[in-house]
């Protein structure tokens, strides 16, 4: 045996095992949300959901099933930006599950197309415009959209409060710790705005705004930097054509309105 032939039998056995761990551990996902919907223990069973969700994505990308990874990124992103989690969300958290078990029990990773397909599929968190301002939008006969918001920005309560604050847009927001992870998972669903900090650990946000306008697929997506200068001039900040700026702090909601009505998010997005 060649040592080629050597190393596919063991890549072979140790996906063969992930899936296996894999469906173990959705079996008790599954058992913890019936518990959960018949009144069990928050503090226990959806604990124990995370964790197992999180194991999940991290073995998805490393045996060869990265739709897997992105799905259980995408049901931590829910449960980041729903808010105070509760029974009225488990049926969107059994979805995600449902949406891993469809490709752990074919046992092959869907191609590009099919992984965006199946995340946009998946249910959105929070109450589509809940915001005021946005509602005022509606209320004047424009219509909104199913729109992906993309925002990068390391994992905390700072991130906590501004996706929530774009859910309450009714976008269906995806979440990047960093620029990598940002154009990763932009790749396999591709947002109509991304938003990112003017500094970040990998790249600065005008960096990855130009990266983003290279790969076609992501060269159309608008550009929101977020910043805590006053300086609101895309030109003073070497960015590319048509991007915005917001600052952080009180006068977010009031910029990003401002950039999203007259990005016309609730009609067509404009250039």
């Amino acid at each position: 045996m060649s040592k080629t032939s050597n190393v596919e039998d063991i890549l072979k056995q140790l996906a063969k095992e992930f899936l296996e761990s894999s469906e173990d551990s959705l079996v008790i996902i599954d058992d913890a949300i019936t518990r959960l919907m018949e009144g069990g223990k928050w503090e226990e069973d959806f604990s124990e959901i995370l964790r197992r969700v999180h194991s999940i994505k991290g073995g998805g990308g490393t045996f060869g099933f990265p739709a897997i990874t992105m799905i259980a990124h995408a049901l931590e992103d829910y449960v980041e930006t729903s808010g105070n989690i509760g029974t009225d969300h488990l049926p969107g958290v059994q979805a995600y599950a449902d949406a891993i078990r469809d490709i752990v029990d074919r046992g092959e990773n869907p191609g590009d197309a099919q992984t965006t397909e199946i995340l946009r599929a998946l249910p959105a968190s929070g109450p589509a415009f809940a915001d005021p301002a946005r509602a005022d939008a509606v209320a004047s006969g424009q219509t909104p959209r199913d729109i992906g918001f993309l925002l990068v920005m390391p994992k905390g309560l700072q991130r906590r409060i501004v996706g929530e604050e774009l859910v309450s847009c009714g976008f269906r927001v995806s979440l990047a710790e960093n620029a990598v992870q940002a154009i990763e998972i932009a790749l396999a669903n591709p947002p109509d705005i991304f938003a990112a900090s003017r500094f970040n650990e990998d790249m600065t946000g005008a960096e990855l705004a130009r990266v983003f306008k290279a790969v076609d697929s992501l060269s159309q997506a608008k550009f929101l930097m977020m910043t805590s200068s006053d300086d609101t001039d895309p030109g003073n900040l070497d960015l590319p054509a048509g991007s915005r700026v917001a600052r952080k702090g009180e006068k977010f909601t009031e910029d990003i309105t401002q950039h999203l009505i007259e990005w016309g998010v609730f009609g067509d997005i404009k250039a």
